[in-house]
This record gives structure tokens, C-alpha cells and sequence, in this order.
């Protein structure tokens, strides 16, 4: 069971949201992102969030469809990302695909990649998108794909990750301990249409991205 969160950060391209539902996928809107959702005629599931950001006659418009709001306070300890991640994991969904959680404010955008620890932990795999970038965080493997030449960055998120190995990237690690703030992993490149990164302990952030 996998859900869509869809976020009110920056969506140039609302398609992009469109294209990537699956059947039976639960969609999430967090918050403003409904605006998203409204714009593409998307019937979420779910709208969680203070609703601070949500204009009014999107909110009336959902209510009259009797789509389900878990509305939350505007003074709280989580951000409403944060609480969408916990819902969809309380669900028991095996995966969770992000739009709109990176934008121009940099502390939202950093703290919801921050919280895919969230998933991490939860053994839940997650991803943020966006129209140039897959956004990962790992503490073990994964296989990404894409085409040759596509640019992988890893970096770190934990004080230093463990044994990082890779597989069809342009310039290899073998067994290598990446240290937090160090820029080695940026802008590296897949050399087939597939890339493999190992580790064996840590938070590693894997980022395949396009100019």
C-alpha cells in the first residue's frame, strides 16, 4: 500500500502530482497543499494540517465532498508534514511519495527532508519529488534508476555514515566512511540506467537530480 502526500511547498508543474497516482494510492493533502490538488481535480483521502495555509473555498469545497479533515492546532510541537508522515505510517503503508515539501523557505524544505528519518525508522520507504529532483534517505541500501549520465549526490545526514558502497556511479566507493560536512558525494553520475548504494550504518541521503 503505498500513499501521496501532496505539501504546500513549491509545484511548478501540478502534472507532475497527477502522473505519479497509482490505484488505490491514499492521498494526503498536508495543509496547502490542497490548493494542488484542487487545481488537478484530485479527490484526496485525507487533509491534515492547522489549515492555516488552505484558502477558505477550497476548504468548503472538500468539506462538501465529505473528504475526511484531521485538523490539528496552529501552536503544536509538529509541523504538519510531520504529522502526515505519522498518519500514512499509522495506516501501514509499505511506501510514501512527497510532492511539494521543498520550496523557498529553506527551513521547511530542510526540515521535511529531515523527517524522512520518520520513514527510515518506521522501515517505510519515501521519496520527495519534485520536477528536478528524488529525494531518498537511507540507512541500508537502494537501487535507483534512471539514465546514463543523470546526476546522484549522497550526503550525509548522520555524523558519519559507514561503508558506503556504490555500484554503476562514475566515480566508485568502496567500503567508505562519508563524514557530514564534506562534499565528496556531490555530483556524481549514473554510468548505466540503474545505480546501487550500499551502507552499512548511518543516515545517507540520496539525491538523483537533473539541471
Amino acid at each position: 500500500m503505498r500513499a501521496l502526500i501532496i505539501g504546500n511547498g513549491e509545484i511548478n508543474d501540478t502534472y507532475i502530482i497527477k502522473k505519479n497516482i497509482q490505484k488505490d494510492d491514499i492521498i494526503i493533502c498536508c495543509d496547502g497543499g490542497v490548493r494542488y490538488a484542487f487545481e488537478e481535480g484530485i479527490s484526496p483521502n485525507y487533509i491534515i494540517g492547522d489549515l492555516d495555509s488552505a484558502p477558505n473555498h477550497i476548504i468548503s469545497f472538500f468539506e462538501n465532498k465529505n473528504i475526511c479533515f484531521k485538523k490539528f492546532p496552529t501552536k503544536k510541537d509538529n509541523t504538519d508534514m510531520e504529522l502526515c508522515l505519522q498518519f500514512a505510517i499509522s495506516l501501514g503503508v509499505s511506501e510514501i511519495i512527497i510532492f511539494g515539501a521543498i520550496g523557498t523557505r529553506f527551513d521547511h524544505s530542510l526540515a521535511n527532508v529531515n523527517i524522512l528519518k520518520i520513514c527510515v525508522d518506521a522501515n517505510v520507504f519515501a521519496k520527495i519529488i519534485n520536477e528536478n529532483n528524488e529525494i531518498m534517505l537511507i540507512n541500508n541500501n537502494i537501487k535507483i534508476y534512471g539514465q546514463k549520465g543523470d546526476l546522484v549526490s549522497l550526503i550525509p545526514l548522520s555524523t558519519t555514515v559507514f561503508g558506503v558502497t556504490t555500484k554503476n556511479l562514475l566515480y566508485p566507493l568502496n567500503n567508505y566512511n562519508m563524514e557530514i560536512g564534506k562534499a565528496l558525494g556531490v555530483s556524481n553520475e549514473m554510468l548505466e540506467n540503474y545505480a546501487e548504494i550500499n551502507i552499512e550504518n548511518g543516515y545517507l541521503l540520496v539525491i538523483k537530480s537533473k539541471d
